[in-house]
Order: structure tokens, then sequence, then C-alpha cells
């Protein structure tokens, strides 16, 4: 039999030609976005704002997103786990703004009371309470209060005691839940909580009586939507001494879309992750399809930095989440530049940079390179003369961070435009 080679090479050409077509279509959104970046801020590398080493790192994540647009009862998890960048939820904040405008918004996710820790939040909500509670951070180590989803723990022995939760709305995305996941001590001397709503009525009860399948967390349904909430202590009993602790709220609305938790204490490194006792723990609650993990840039700022010491702490956290999330995809950002002092070049970055790469290359873990994406070392000074940073040339001000969450988006959203065209569902 004959085989006419040049019909087929025709053929090829011919569906290489669609192929292209329908990768031009499906990221011309996109597409413009970048180019608008690129034209704005021509020192980061738009060529290198992809997902590295994706492999078949995110399929399973991927599959869930997949299912949004079907499943009209689909809710996709996201994780994100880091340090002072993601405190304020600058950048995290954008990347959840833009995930749930493009695939559903099931509701705000993690909200832990910063405020009444005494330390900054994101401005999307606000936390006040009518007492003084104790507090401690991950970073803390010398203090002996357990931590745990949250990256802060809060502890209070008074009776009526009470912390105020109101979360704001975005543009399209209206973050009023009817379910909040409480999580809190259980024992039997623990306080119970009411749950009050704005006008002070009485929307549920949440006992702190120990479960075996609930051990740090309450699921509690609200009688109406709401968007200001009180969690307020209740004595059950006269003959212990009472108190409760607080690591954290998730507030969901029951309609399908992304839950985004964003987890971020100022100082953070993966050792205060991997010594806060509850962590992997009550984290595994959230259930996430996805984990990205945004830290590395507190390891690499110290001058004591040391490589092989950092490797190993990156190993223990991850293959932590790894055992207690067994469905999650992993997602890592490589820490992007910074100075010392607003004016040294820091060395150690480059160091750190190559410890994840190197990690991740061998353990089947998806990265992106957001150092390689500034445009390498030294390029804060870029970003600063563009009015993106704050003035410690060590993190960004909140134009930077959002460029920054815009950034990931973009290359979530190519990698998973990619996938959709090689396996279609």
């Amino acid at each position: 039999m004959k085989v006419n080679m040049g019909k087929i090479n025709l053929s090829m050409r011919s569906l290489l030609f669609l192929f292209t077509l329908v990768i031009m279509g499906t990221s011309h959104g996109f597409a413009q976005d970048l180019q608008e970046i690129k034209k704005l801020y021509p020192f980061v590398k738009i060529l290198a704002n992809k997902l590295q080493n994706e492999g078949t790192a995110l399929d399973s994540f991927y599959i869930h997103l997949q299912q949004l647009k079907t499943n009209r009862n689909a809710t996709v998890r996201i994780t994100h786990i880091g340090d002072s960048h993601l405190q304020a939820d600058l950048f995290s904040g954008k990347l959840r703004e833009q995930l749930q405008l493009a695939y559903g918004n099931a509701g705000r996710g993690l909200v832990v009371p910063y405020k009444v820790g005494r330390t900054n939040e994101p401005y999307t909500y606000k936390t006040s309470s009518n007492n003084i509670w104790k507090s401690k951070r991950n970073i803390a180590i010398a203090d002996s209060m357990p931590i745990g989803v949250g990256g802060l723990t809060l502890k209070t022995e008074e009776m009526n005691a009470s912390i105020q939760i109101t979360v704001g709305n975005k543009p399209n995305l209206n973050y009023q839940f009817n379910k909040v996941t409480l999580f809190h001590e259980k024992c039997t001397n623990c306080f119970d909580f009411e749950i009050t709503d704005s006008c002070g009525g009485t929307t549920a009860m949440v006992s702190s009586l120990p479960s075996e399948d609930k051990k740090f967390h309450s699921e509690v349904p609200l009688l109406n939507v709401e968007n200001t909430i009180s969690l307020n202590t209740r004595i059950r009993s006269f003959t212990h001494p009472n108190y409760t602790m607080i690591y954290g709220l998730v507030l969901e609305n029951s309609r399908p879309g992304i839950v985004y938790n964003t987890i971020g204490i100022n100082g953070a490194e993966y050792r205060h992750y991997n010594k806060s006792v509850y962590f992997q723990e009550q984290q595994k609650v959230l259930k996430p399809n996805l984990i990205i993990i945004s830290l590395g840039t507190n390891e690499a700022f110290s001058r004591s930095f040391d490589p092989a010491i950092f490797k190993l702490q990156v190993d223990t956290l991850i293959t932590a989440l790894k055992i207690n999330n067994p469905q999650a995809s992993l997602l890592i950002t490589i820490p992007g530049d910074h100075f010392r002092s607003k004016k040294y070049k820091n060395n150690n970055i480059p160091i750190a940079r190559n410890v994840l790469i190197d990690y991740c290359n061998n353990n089947n873990i998806a990265y992106w390179d957001l150092f390689e994406i500034m445009g390498g070392l030294g390029s804060i000074a870029k970003w600063h003369g563009k009015n993106l940073t704050s003035k410690d040339l060590l993190h960004l001000n909140r134009k930077g961070y959002e460029l920054q969450g815009e950034l990931l988006y973009q290359a979530i959203i190519s990698g998973f435009s990619k996938f959709e065209l090689t396996r279609p569902k």
C-alpha cells in the first residue's frame, strides 16, 4: 500500500494550524492583559510567567476546576500558606477575586481575627472585641499556646467575651455567608459559643464538647445569610474554670465555585508551620484541591541562611501536607527579589530559589518562579521605580501585590487552558 506523505504532511500542518488557532482563541482574554502589563512594566518577564514543572502535578486540581463548568454543586477549595506577603491578603486577595469572578464565588474562606490578636489584618474584613484576648502567632515558638489552622491563636477565660467579624463585598462578589466552620478548643470545661447577627439576634449555638470526628472544629449552619456575626462565649459549667481558644473561621455561602483560604503570618518560615502542633490536623479540614505555598523570603533574608536546613524544613512541611491532603495538588511560588537595608542585594535569594526548584523537580511539584518573572537579582529597584514596593524594598505595596496576584492568575489560567486542550473533559 502506498502512502501519500505529502497529504499526511499537509494534514499535520492543518492540525497544527487549527491547534494554534484554538490556543490563540483560548488565551486571547488573558494575552491582552499580559501585553498591557508588559507595556506598563517592561522589566517584567512575561514569557517566564508560567507554571513550571507542571507535567501531571496539577491535573487533579485542573480536573476539579473543569467540573465547575458543568456541575452546579461543585466546589473547588484552595489553601494558600505564607508569610507577611500574605497576611494583608493583597497578593492572595487579587488571585481569589480573579478566580471567583471566572469560576464562581463559594465564600470568603478562612478569616483570622488578626486585629483582635493585635496585628494587621486584610482590609476586606474587620474584627473587633469587647475584651483583650491573649494571642500567639506561630513565630512565637517559646509561648506554650498551641497554633492551629490560621497561624494565630486567641485565648480568653472571660465569660461573655465577644469577637465581631464583618466581611465586606467586592464588585460583583457578594461575600455574605450562611455557613461557618469554627476552629476552636473543645473540652468539657471550654466555653460554648452563641453566634449572633448584626442585630444581636441568635443565629446559631455551638457546643465545645469534644467529638471524635470534629476534634477542633464545628460546622455551623446559620439561619440567614450574613455579612456580620459575633462569637460570644457562653459558660457550660460553674464547677470548673472555663476558657476557650479560637484558631480561625471559614465563611461559605452554599453556592458552587471557589473557596480560597489564605494563611499568612508576618515573619513566618517553613519551620514555624512545622512547629505548629495543631496546624496539620486542622488545615486538612479545609479539604484543599490545591495548596499554594509562598514561603522562603524570611529564611533567605537571614544572614545565617543554611540551604541544607532550609531544604529539610521544606521537605518536612510538604511531606506532612501530602500525607494529610492526598487529594491536593501542590504549587510552590519562588520568593521574589528584595533588598537588605533598602540598597543591598540579597544573594541568598538565588540559593533559596535553586533549593526550591530542585525540590520541585525531584518531587513532581509545580512551581511559579516569581524571582525570574520580576527580573532576577536587583530587579526590586525597577519595581520600586514604578511605585510597586513599600519603602523597605522588601515588601511590595498594594499595587505591586495586586500585580503579582494578576500574574499568578494568568499563569494558572494559561496552564488550565493547555490542560483542557490536551485532555478535554
